[in-house]
C-alpha cells in the first residue's frame, strides 16, 4: 500500500506499475519462508527479463507460499504480453484475458534484498521503480558479468 496526498492508503496500481508478487501466506511452518531465505521483502526492487526485454520492477504484493512468478498487468504489458482485453471508458482495465496468463519461454526475475525505499507515493513509485531497478541491475551486471 502507498500513501496518497490525502494521507490515505491506496494499493499499487497493477495496470500502471510493473511489479512482482512474492510468496508469503501459508501454513505456519512455511509462511514467510521466501523472505526468511532470500531477504526479499515488499518494497524491494529488481528486474524481470523475458522476450528480449529487461523491465525494472518493485515487489508490491504477497501471495500463496506455493506460487512464484506472478506479475502485474503493467509488467506483462512491458514484456509484450498484454493481458487486458477490455478497458472501462478507455482508461482502467475492466477485463483480463482468462485464457492463460503465463509468458511463454524463459523468464528471469532478479530481486535485490534490502533495496526498498521509504516514502513512495502513487506519484513517485513509477519513476523510482524505473530508476532503482535499472540502477541496481546495471551495478549487478558490472560486478558479476564476465568480461
Amino acid at each position: 500500500m502507498l500513501t496518497d496526498a490525502r494521507g490515505e492508503a491506496v494499493p499499487v496500481d497493477a495496470d500502471v506499475i510493473p511489479y512482482v508478487v512474492i510468496p508469503e501466506a501459508g501454513p505456519p511452518d512455511v509462511a514467510g519462508e521466501f523472505t526468511r531465505l532470500t531477504g526479499v521483502k515488499v518494497g524491494d526492487f529488481g528486474v524481470v527479463i523475458a522476450n528480449g526485454r529487461t523491465v525494472p520492477v518493485i515487489v508490491a504484493d504477497t501471495g500463496p507460499f506455493s506460487k512464484l512468478g506472478e506479475g502485474s498487468l503493467a509488467l506483462h504489458r512491458a514484456l509484450d504480453h498484454e493481458q487486458c482485453v477490455g478497458r472501462k471508458d478507455g482508461q482502467a482495465c475492466a477485463r483480463v484475458d482468462d485464457e492463460g496468463q503465463s509468458i511463454a519461454g524463459e523468464v528471469t526475475t532478479i530481486l535485490f534484498p534490502g533495496s526498498a525505499q521509504a516514502g513512495l507515493t502513487p506519484d513517485t513509485i513509477a519513476a523510482i521503480t524505473q530508476r532503482e531497478g535499472a540502477r541496481r541491475w546495471i551495478e549487478w551486471r558490472a560486478r558479476y558479468s564476465q568480461h
